[in-house]
Order: C-alpha cells, then sequence, then structure tokens
C-alpha cells in the first residue's frame, strides 16, 4: 500500500508538520489519524503508563488540553484490515489528573506499538513491525534515545529479535502484557508509521532514509554475529555460492548483500503478489533481482484443474475466483477486498466483511454495505461455518451462507453498533463432546481471537431451540447481546461488520501460541466458571456441604449406546469401601447445567467410561482427579478426547485400561481372535463405520472388582491430598 498522493504533498519537504513532535512547551494529548494505514498518537509531556489496564496518562494537563480527555489507539499499521484491527489490543491515553504513582522514572521517552497480528509470520514481522519501526524511530525520534514499550511481546518473539530490538534501543524492552509496574517517561508515542507493503519512501523521512540505509541497520544488529560453521568450512569459495531456501524463508532475502541476485520463483496467478512482497524490496537494496515465472506445465494445479480453464490460462481474468480460494487476506487493500476469506486451514474457514452488513430475513446470505464501490458487482464468497472442514459428509449437512458484493441491499430494520460473529451449531448438535469441541471451544478461540475485549452479537444458524436454552448461561458470558437465530429470524438486520467461521485448535485443543491473546485450556475453564459458577447456589444439596471424605462422582450410561458399566452397584460399593462418599451421576438431556456443574465442581474425582457424558469433567477444578475407564480398543480416542484437556485444566489425569476379562466383547468374539487379542492391530489405520460399532456400541464393561479396587486406592490418595489442601 503506498501512501497517499495527499501525504507526499504534505510532507515531501520533510519536516513532518503532520506527525506528533517532541515535547513543546505545553503538554498536551495529540492524534493524527489522517493516514491509510497507520494512527499515531503523541503525549508531550510528563506520561505516567499504567501496565496493568494498559492506560497512559499526561500527568500535568494544561489549559491546551481539556480535563478528562480520552484517545484510544491501536498501534498496529494494518488500519485499514479492520478484521485483524479488531485483534490489536487498544491502549488508551487520557489527560486526568488522577494518574498512578510512578514506581519507575525513565528519563527518555517511549515508543508504544503491538507485535500482535501476524506475529509469526516472518514477512509480516518485517512488513508491519520491524520497517515501520525503522521509519517511526528515524521520525519521531532521530539520534535521541526511547524505551521500547510493546503489547503482545511473546517471550520467544523478543529472544529471537533481541539484537535487532537492542540495536534500536539500548534500554530493556517494557512487555505491556507482562509488566505490573507503573512507569513514567518524559514523553510518549502511540503507533508505528507505514510507507506500505516492504517499502521507504525517503520522501517521506526528515533524513532522507532509504531501504539500503535500513539494510545497514540489519547489518549493524546481525553483521558481527557468530560465523556459521557450513561457511568456515567453504571460505574463501571457489564457486559463487547459492542459497536455496524452503517455503516462508523468502523475507531473508533482506539479509543479501548490495549487488547480490535474487531469484523468486513466481508461482502462476501470484505476479501482483510477488511484486509487492519482494521485488519491490530488492530492488531498493540495490540487489540484482530476477524472475523465474512457473509456466502451467510446472504447476501442480494442473492435476486439479483442466488446462484450458481461464485459472490455469490467464490466471489475472480469474483473479476473483483465485482470491476466495487461497489466504490473501493479508495482501489485499480493503477497496479490493471488502470481503475476505482464510481458506488455507485443515479444520475450518473464515470470512469476513471489513465494513458495515446487512443480514436479510430468511437468506442465508449478507451482503456489505456500499459495496458496489468496493468489491466488483455480483462479487460472492460462500463459507460453511462449521469447523470440521476435513470431514466432507458432515459438511455437506451444514448449511451454506453467501457474501455477495450485490448493489440491491435491502432496507436495514434492526441497527446493531456492534459486528457480527455468524457460526453453525449444527453438524454433531445434541452429542455433549461435539457441543464443545465444535462448537464452544473454537467459539471461545474466535471471540479471544477476532473480538478480544470487544462487543458482538451472536448469530447462529441451524441453532435449535433445546440447544440454545441448554447452553443460554455460556452464550449469554460470551455475549450480552441477544442471539440472533438464522432459523426463525424475520428482520432484516444491520452489523458494523461480520466474521463468519470459528477457530479450532484441533480436538479438545486451545494452542496459547495460536491464541493473540496467549489464552489457554485453563482461561476457557475460568470461563466455565464465570458462567456457571453463581448458579451452584440454586442448587444448594448434599453435593455442596463440606466433604468428610473425598467426593467421587461415577458417571454412569445406560441403553443400547455401548460402554455400560454392568456391574455398576458392585463398583460404587467398592469405591465407598476404599474410601470415597460416590455419587452416581446420570446426566440426561434435560439436566439443568447449573446442576451438573454444581455436582462435579464439588468432587474431587470423577470416575467414567469413555463416552459424551465425560466431558462433564470440564467442570472438575485443577487438581481434582479425572479418571477415564478405556475400554478395548479406544485407547487412541481416551486421550485425544478427554486425556489432554484434562491435562490442560491443571487435573490429575489417569486412564484405567480394562483388560479382556472385564470386556463384553469376549462373549460375542473368541479371545484369541485379533480383534480382542490385539486391537490396534485389527483397527489398522484406519476407523470404518463396522470397527466402531464393534468398539464403541457393542461394548460394555464389566469390572474385575479386585483389580479395580486396588486401582482405586491409587486415586484416594491423590483425592485426598486435593482434598487435604482445600483445607
Amino acid at each position: 500500500m503506498v501512501a497517499d498522493k495527499k501525504d507526499v504533498e504534505l510532507k515531501s519537504t520533510s519536516k513532518l508538520d503532520q506527525l506528533p513532535q517532541p515535547p513543546s512547551q505545553s503538554p498536551q494529548i495529540s492524534c493524527d489519524r489522517s493516514h491509510h494505514n497507520y494512527d499515531l498518537c503523541a503525549i508531550t509531556g510528563p506520561t505516567v503508563l499504567d501496565s496493568t489496564t494498559s492506560i497512559l496518562f499526561l500527568v500535568d494537563s494544561s489549559t491546551s488540553t481539556p480535563p478528562s480527555i480520552v484517545e484510544k489507539i491501536r498501534p498496529y499499521p494494518r488500519k485499514w484490515e479492520k478484521f485483524m484491527m479488531n485483534r490489536i489490543k487498544e491502549l488508551t491515553i487520557t489527560s486526568s489528573p488522577e494518574s498512578p504513582k510512578c514506581e519507575v522514572q525513565h528519563h527518555v521517552p517511549a515508543l508504544v506499538f503491538s507485535v500482535g497480528g501476524y506475529t509469526g509470520n516472518f514477512w509480516h514481522e518485517f512488513n508491519d513491525g520491524f520497517i515501520p519501526l525503522f521509519i517511526t524511530v528515524n521520525s519521531i525520534f532521530p539520534d535521541q534515545d526511547f524505551v521500547l514499550v510493546i503489547s503482545k511481546a511473546r517471550d520467544w518473539w523478543v529472544n529471537k529479535y533481541a539484537d535487532l530490538l537492542q540495536t534500536f534501543s539500548k534500554y530493556p524492552i517494557v512487555k505491556l502484557d507482562d509488566d505490573n509496574t507503573t512507569h513514567c517517561f518524559p514523553s510518549a508515542t502511540l503507533g508505528l508509521i507505514s510507507h506500505g507493503f516492504m517499502t521507504i519512501d525517503p520522501a517521506l523521512m526528515p533524513n532522507s532514509e532509504t531501504f539500503t540505509h535500513f539494510r545497514a541497520f540489519l547489518d549493524k544488529a546481525y553483521g558481527n554475529g557468530r560465523i556459521h560453521p557450513i561457511l568456515k568450512r567453504n571460505s574463501p569459495m571457489a564457486r559463487p555460492r547459492l542459497v536455496l531456501p524452503s517455503r516462508k524463508a523468502l523475507t531473508h532475502s533482506l539479509f543479501l548483500r548490495s549487488g547480490s541476485v535474487f531469484v523468486q520463483v513466481v508461482p502462476l496467478g501470484l505476479e501482483w503478489v510477488a511484486e509487492v512482497c519482494f521485488a519491490k524490496s530488492a530492488r531498493a537494496m540495490g540487489l540484482n533481482y530476477m524472475e523465474y515465472k512457473i509456466n502451467a506445465e510446472e504447476s501442480s494445479l494442473v492435476e486439479k484443474y483442466d488446462r484450458n480453464e481461464l485459472l490455469i490460462k490467464d490466471p489475472d481474468k480469474k483473479d476473483l475466483e483465485l482470491k476466495s480460494t487461497s489466504n490473501w487476506t493479508p495482501l489485499q487493500s480493503p477497496k479490493e477486498r471488502q470481503i475476505s476469506c482464510d481458506r488455507s486451514h485443515h479444520s475450518y474457514d473464515l470470512c469476513a466483511i471489513n465494513g458495515p452488513t446487512i443480514l436479510p430475513p430468511h437468506n442465508l446470505y449478507f451482503l456489505p454495505c456500499g459495496s458496489l464501490h468496493s468489491s466488483p458487482p455480483s462479487f460472492a464468497e460462500k463459507i460453511r461455518p462449521y469447523p470440521r472442514k476435513w470431514e466432507n459428509f458432515t459438511m455437506k449437512k451444514i448449511k451454506e451462507l453467501t457474501i455477495t458484493s450485490t448493489p440491491q441491499t435491502p432496507r436495514c430494520e434492526v441497527q446493531h453498533n456492534v459486528p457480527a460473529l455468524v457460526f453453525s451449531a449444527g453438524g454433531y448438535n445434541g452429542n455433549f463432546w461435539h457441543d464443545f469441541n465444535d462448537g464452544l471451544i473454537p467459539l471461545f478461540i474466535t471471540v479471544n481471537s477476532v473480538f478480544p475485549d470487544q462487543d458482538f452479537v451472536l448469530v447462529i444458524t441451524e441453532a435449535r431451540d433445546a440447544w440454545v436454552t441448554k447452553y443460554a448461561d455460556l452464550l449469554q458470558t460470551f455475549s450480552k447481546h441477544r442471539i440472533i437465530n438464522l432459523n426463525n429470524d424475520n428482520a432484516t438486520h444491520c452489523f458494523t461488520s461480520a466474521a463468519l467461521g470459528l477457530i479450532s485448535h484441533g480436538f479438545m485443543s486451545i494452542n496459547p501460541a495460536l491464541m493473540p491473546t496467549s489464552k489457554t485450556f485453563t482461561h476457557f475453564r475460568a470461563f466455565l466458571d464465570k458462567a456457571y459458577g453463581l448458579g451452584q447456589r440454586n442448587y444448594p444439596s448434599k453435593h455442596k456441604s463440606p466433604a468428610a471424605r473425598p467426593r467421587l462422582v461415577l458417571a454412569s450410561r445406560k441403553g443400547s449406546l455401548g460402554r455400560v458399566i454392568l456391574n455398576q452397584a458392585k463398583v460404587k460399593r467398592v469405591a465407598e469401601e476404599v474410601g470415597f462418599d460416590v455419587i452416581v451421576f446420570k446426566p440426561t438431556p434435560r439436566t439443568p447445567f447449573q446442576e451438573a456443574y454444581a455436582v462435579v465442581n464439588s468432587s474431587h474425582v470423577m470416575v467414567g467410561v469413555h463416552g459424551a457424558a465425560l466431558t462433564h469433567s470440564l467442570f472438575l477444578r485443577p487438581g481434582s482427579v479425572l479418571v477415564q475407564v478405556v475400554p478395548l480398543g479406544l485407547e487412541g480416542l481416551g486421550e485425544m478426547c478427554f486425556g489432554k484437556s484434562a491435562r490442560a485444566m491443571g487435573l490429575e489425569y489417569m486412564e484405567y485400561k480394562i483388560n479382556a476379562g472385564e470386556s463384553s466383547l469376549v462373549e460375542k468374539y473368541d479371545k484369541n481372535e485379533l480383534l480382542i487379542r490385539d486391537p490396534t492391530a485389527f483397527r489398522g489405520k484406519n476407523w470404518s463405520d463396522a470397527i466402531m460399532a464393534i468398539y464403541l456400541k457393542e461394548q460394555n464393561v464389566k469390572f474385575e472388582l479386585f483389580r479395580f479396587k486396588e486401582y482405586l486406592k491409587q486415586v484416594y490418595k491423590k483425592a485426598k491430598r486435593f482434598m487435604d489442601k482445600e483445607g
């Protein structure tokens, strides 16, 4: 994205009249929001940073700054990309005289910015981070010391770029998310200046710095580093040295010396991306830039598409369709991509409308307002917003939604001043484990990735009334706004923007490395406590009374679905003999969620055979014990469905793997058959319907009581330790 022509006219004199300036005589707060790529704010006077609240205070507000003025900024230079900016933490600047007491005094200004967004992508770390940081430092703080104050600076990121960061500033970094101290600075600047994709425009720089100066800055940071052993072995060079990088590594071309040769291999349809991402910066560094553009025969696309299709024959004319099947969102301008879809993930697709959005009644399509001027007429994307993309059989049952840019938009009837988050509650709806794995956990991930600290409306398709009623408390904890159920809503709704789809990190998983807010499964467990913890007062049964003995919840199964405990009464008696107070828990679809939460949350141990009811283990407190009884042939499922999440919540996870004599399958099959003797070998690598029917639906459990009693003694020790620790 190149700078606006107006910017060039305003700043071609290099006086930077429009940028926040260093402290002057009158302390004040000022923000420049005139740029396409970024906002920039300045506190030109004594500044207090309260790290715990992400608020910066102007200490001595003068007559030029009204009392209690408030400015807000997301200091990341992709302002045009609303979908991404919603993930950047918002900082507050205020001139309120009631600032917190200073704990650490810095005698140099602060430069505050975020490395959220696309952190982890090497190209974006330079395009959205270090190049704008270089521009900003040389524009605001030329030949001046300052402290870097960084939001979303994870430890691995700081360690990776330690040498480069120290070359920018000799002072220790203030990591805004991990710091609990109140810092004081003589002034502060918030935000990073960007000149466009991989660009430094010398006409906009006060000292006319170019990309060559940035390359020299990298040399200053890394040029004196250790020599790689391969260079020691091969020097001096008798022949020219060629580096053949693997994919995702082309940004390392920034490390080439001026005059060296850079060859970019350009796949079909990516000519513009190649120019924007690497060619422009290569020429600016003085490299001999060359392109090897592959032909149709060299592309794997010819194995999937007919070579006479426009997609192969003329990718430029097929551009719109290509964009709908690839992850182009980060590289499209907002004018081209008010509608954007990321289809690069195995489990899910994610689409966004980055602007005012209309949802007509009785129609599964969304319309960005004013789209005639921002997207081609009749441009359309389709999505099934359910995170089991790999499972074609299930995805065919999910209603397909359409996002279209047709200019014939209906009149708005209900105006929402917040975005919409749209997803499906179809699929395996009604299966308790799937309700969490395919729905509520991905919803938690998506909310904390796309809408952290932001209001939104839940728009749900295929949400049955029973499902909405069952999870009402949890859904209201996600959003205070009334749910829009697409199955029975009759109004035309308008939103400020919309995200469609749910992000999944895998089976019963939350990967903090993929979360902009670094949330973990422990945070999800705390979220459940927020939704249901207060509701326990409505169920003041004996289950809430102080326990004289460790309390064990025995999850009971019944019916023809398999995995029933055939000698359950005797198992209960054995557990009581070991020393447990035993509650037989028989959840049904009508069991109030708060009641289930109260029973499980007040217990010290949960024991159950692998099955959906064991999902109630999410209600156990960290430190309590989960014992999963694993029938024959279900070892892998046991770990995937419950073992992983239990450990992530801080539970004491244990498995009781039954032997052949404890399985009802020995009554139907010979114990010497491979099916009994070695289930792993019998199953092979694939789960067929027939195999699932055998191990999941035909199999019940009859415990060998002496063996199980000895196992429960180990469980008792852990549970008693947890109970005593509670006091």
